[in-house]
């Protein structure tokens, strides 16, 4: 089941659940399955930034996968905040990531090293973050904070 879908030039990154990150060549004919990194839980969110896909994981949470050669992806690093990632947007060196209750600012200016910076416990279940220049928009089920 497909997730999430971000496209950089030719290619579309998918969080697709159980599979993991899927990488697609949208130029081929038959939109062919050109890379795929299998995480250990369930893909649900993802960004992709320069050479870098930052996926949220549902059991492993934040994966950093190295995807400047496409039809190679690799695991470069990871960040596991115990409570499971379901969002993950990323702007300059932060991802922003939303679990069952907070908001979690990873520095991941070193992807091989990421690490948590800031947390907002937010007031019932997170949903999406939108960042703009110096702020952070959270949306939860209920009402935008």
């Amino acid at each position: 089941m497909v997730n999430d879908v971000v496209v950089r030039g030719r290619y579309a990154y998918l969080a697709s659940g159980s599979a993991g990150l899927q990488i697609v060549d949208t130029e081929s004919p038959e939109l062919s399955l050109v890379g795929q990194v299998d995480t250990a839980g369930y893909a649900l969110s993802l960004d992709v930034i320069g050479d870098y896909a930052y996926l949220a994981d549902e059991l492993y949470g934040l994966c950093i996968i190295d995807v400047s050669t496409p039809t190679r992806p690799q695991e470069v690093g990871f960040y596991d905040p115990v409570q499971p990632a379901e969002h993950v947007i990323v702007a300059d060196e932060y991802a922003y990531t939303l679990d069952g209750g907070a908001m979690r600012i990873v520095d991941v200016s070193i992807p091989t090293q990421p690490v948590e910076v800031g947390l907002f416990q937010t007031i019932g279940l997170p949903v999406q973050v939108i960042i703009s220049e110096q702020h952070a928009y959270v949306i939860n089920e209920r009402q935008a904070i």
